[in-house]
């Protein structure tokens, strides 16, 4: 982080190490661009470092004063493009788009970055830049830097408008001289009375159409009419026909059902009902056999899959009986007991050697707090009785110690063999339990086999007597199946008398219908030639009206065509007087621009000159150039020192100054700019300023770097590879280096 000071600050080091781009990062931070981005010598990429490893991202962070207050920009570009940037006032964010950054900034110091990279930055060996121009190309430049360009710009372009307008007058009375608006006038009242006459004409065809659309229209309902009465008539007769076909078939039918059936519907149904009731007992004696069938496979399956469950048992009563061989749960029990006697009393004898203890240990805690008398019978103690009572004590405590630790270990070893047998003994009497319960199985297992046995024997009676039945059954369905084909047949021959006796009615009763019909396809005929007659007298008028109103139309059209004519040329002439007075108008901007333009530059270089001789007499304190102004002319701004010849008292800088001098000119003219223009933001950006200058130019320079510029800029910045400008009086020096061979990152070093 570099932290620059106020006065003069130089930035010194060899090509290469970065010196530059520190003002251009400080450009890049206020306003997003710097000269080189600007005039794309960079993309905006190239920004990012990339040696020795392409990093992905580049970031910049300024810090500002102004007045009491502090700012702080950060911007910072991606790889992808993507551009970031945030602006803190007093360490509250003011704003976070890099637009929006821009705009405060401009709004902050009152200057933008057109006017910040011509009044404040000097680029890289350009302090003299405006000299050497040419005269053209330096009134451009220092216009555009003054923003009397703009002026310019709007006289141009007001002349260009004049002009235009003036030719579009010209043009357009050119074309209004063409038309006589009186004939047009004439002509368009002609177009209005046809009209009126097309309009009286397509009334009257209207009204003849109305007319005969209404005859049209009754002949047609009596068409209409007439045309379903015949087309009844025909349905009629298609439909008495259809009749007749099926009356004739239906008697056939019952013709044929009568030479199948020889007996009467009783005698046929007693018979049915017979042969049903013997189906229905077959069919329960079926069921009731199945039924019995089943139970004695169920039985006899039920008493197999008990057997295999009882051999199982065998197995397990075996396998049970050689387990506990020559084994007794009493007898595991009772070892049981006398373990847990032994464990009893060793538990006592353990409880009587911690008492024991207790009692010694307490003993042995009173005789060390050196009594007078026994703690028990109370007599006298000396020491020598005492020493030997603790030995005693000790020795005794020990050995009932290492005794409770032996009976500890016997008692652990009881508990285990106590929890060994209870867990055999009860295992065991699990295991004498199941074989009790198992006791029998053989004789269960004869049994069951003879249950099975039986189960199969009544299955197979009740198989044999099924299959007989099932064929009784059989003979039982086919007769019954043949006596409802006859009953089918005998209702089918009533449902046939009752549907030819519903079709002699119906053909009766159309036959009537058909008799009352007193229409032919003769007069239908009539009747649709009449309609056909009147149907073309319509389309004909109808035609007609089309042809009148598209008449109509054209002339309505011709009429309007005529009225916009009217109506344009009319306007023709008004744009023309509006044209003519904006002109007018026009010349006055244009002349008013050029007056402000002149005031304005002779205000602002007055203001220049001003302040260049003001500073002058410090930044050359030598007798042969007493002064310094700016000239504009019409072509040209020239800078002139003053000498002290009388027979030329003002002359070109670059006629009669050496290198040095007119670095120093160059100087006071950069820093009269700044004063001026750009007041609210008191910098100057020198980029290689001594280029070019000798040594004699250069320790004047150096005075003024030092001396005399301080006074009037807040900040001065020095970007140079030149060792002598370490001399500046009160300049703050940074020295930057770098390893360029191993691609190393820039160091520095503040003096």
């Amino acid at each position: 982080m570099l932290e620059f000071s106020k006065g003069t600050n130089i930035l010194i080091g060899q090509m290469g190490a970065g010196k530059s781009s520190v003002m251009d990062a400080i450009s890049f931070a206020l306003f997003g661009k710097y000269p080189a981005l600007q005039h794309r010598h960079l993309t905006m990429q190239d920004i990012i470092t990339n040696r020795p490893v392409q990093m992905q991202e580049a970031q910049v962070r300024l810090e500002f004063n102004i007045g009491t207050d502090t700012y702080e920009v950060t911007r910072a570009i991606s790889i992808d493009g993507v551009a970031k940037a945030t602006l803190e006032k007093n360490g509250t964010y003011v704003q976070s788009q890099p637009q929006r950054v821009n705009e405060e900034i401009e709004r902050i110091l009152k200057i933008d970055y057109d006017l910040f990279v011509r009044a404040i930055y000097a680029e890289q060996n350009r302090l003299t830049y405006f000299l050497e121009l040419s005269p053209s190309e330096r009134k451009k430049e220092i216009d555009e830097l003054l923003g009397l360009d703009l002026f310019a710009n709007a006289q141009d372009s007001a002349t260009t408008l004049v002009n235009r307008i003036n030719d579009m007058v010209k043009d357009e009375t050119n074309a209004a001289k063409g038309f006589d608006l009186e004939k047009l006038k004439q002509a368009l009242q002609e177009e209005k009375d046809e009209l009126a006459k097309l309009e009286k004409e397509e009334e009257a065809t209207r009204h003849e159409l109305e007319e005969v659309s209404n005859e049209a229209k009754k002949q047609e309902n009596e068409l209409r009419t007439a045309k379903e009465l015949l087309s009844n008539k025909q349905k009629l007769s298609k439909e008495i026909g259809e009749l007749n076909s099926r009356k004739e078939m239906l008697e056939n039918e019952i013709i044929k059902v009568k030479e199948q059936i020889s007996i009467s519907r009783q005698e046929l149904e007693e018979k049915i009902e017979k042969a049903t009731n013997e189906l229905n007992t077959l069919k329960n004696k079926e069921q009731r056999i199945k039924a019995e069938e089943q139970e004695q496979l169920r039985q006899h399956a039920q008493a197999e899959a008990e057997i295999k469950t009882l051999e199982k048992n065998v197995e397990e009563l075996e396998a049970l009986s050689k387990e506990i061989k020559g084994k007794s749960s009493r007898q595991e029990a009772e070892k049981v007991e006398k373990e847990k006697a032994m464990l009893a009393e060793l538990q006592q004898k353990q409880a009587q050697l911690e008492a024991g203890i207790k009692d010694n240990e307490q003993w042995l805690a009173a005789l060390e707090k050196h009594v007078a008398k026994c703690p028990v019978c109370e007599r006298d103690l000396d020491d020598a009785l005492t020493e030997k009572l603790i030995t005693s004590k000790k020795a005794a405590i020990s050995t009932a110690k290492e005794e409770l630790e032996k009976i500890k270990e016997e008692i652990e070893k009881y508990n285990t063999e106590i929890k060994l047998g209870n867990d055999i003994v009860n295992e065991l009497v699990l295991k004498e339990k199941r074989q009790e319960e198992l006791k029998g199985v053989d004789e269960k297992i004869k049994l069951l086999r003879e249950a099975a046995e039986q189960a199969e024997k009544a299955k197979q009676l009740a198989s044999e007597e099924l299959a007989q039945i099932q064929k009784e059954l059989q003979e039982k369905i086919e007769e019954n199946t043949k006596l409802n084909g006859l009953k089918e047949a005998l209702d089918r021959k009533e449902r046939y008398e009752k549907q030819l006796d519903e079709i002699k009615r119906q053909v009766e009763e159309k036959q009537i219908a058909l008799n009352e019909i007193k229409i032919d396809e003769s007069k239908v005929e009539g009747l649709q030639s009449a309609y056909t007659q009147t149907s073309a007298k319509i389309s004909k008028l109808t035609a007609n009206l089309d042809s009148i109103s598209n008449m109509k139309k054209e002339k309505q059209k011709q009429a309007k065509e005529k009225e916009d004519e009217i109506s344009r040329v009319e306007k023709l002439y008004q744009d023309i007087e509006i044209k003519k007075k904006a002109a007018t108008e026009l010349t006055k901007y244009k002349n008013a621009l050029a007056e402000t333009q002149t005031a304005l530059r002779s205000r602002l270089v007055n203001y220049i000159n001003r302040t260049m001789q003001a500073i002058w007499p410090e930044l050359y304190p030598y007798g042969d150039y007493q002064s310094i102004m700016l000239e504009p002319t019409q072509d040209d701004y020239v800078l002139k020192l003053r000498t002290n010849r009388k027979e030329k008292e003002w002359e070109e800088v670059e006629a009669i100054a050496s290198g040095g001098e007119r670095s120093i000119a160059c100087l006071a003219m950069r820093v009269a700019f700044a004063l001026v223009l750009v007041p609210n933001l008191k910098w100057l950006i020198l980029d290689e300023p001594t280029h070019n200058i000798d040594q004699e130019g250069i320790a004047k320079f150096v005075r003024a770097l030092g001396d005399v510029l301080p006074k009037y800029i807040e900040q001065v910045f020095i970007i140079t590879h030149d060792e002598a400008l370490k001399q500046v009086p009160s300049a703050r020096i940074y020295v930057l280096e770098r390893d360029k061979a191993a691609n190393g990152e820039t160091r520095v070093e503040s003096m």
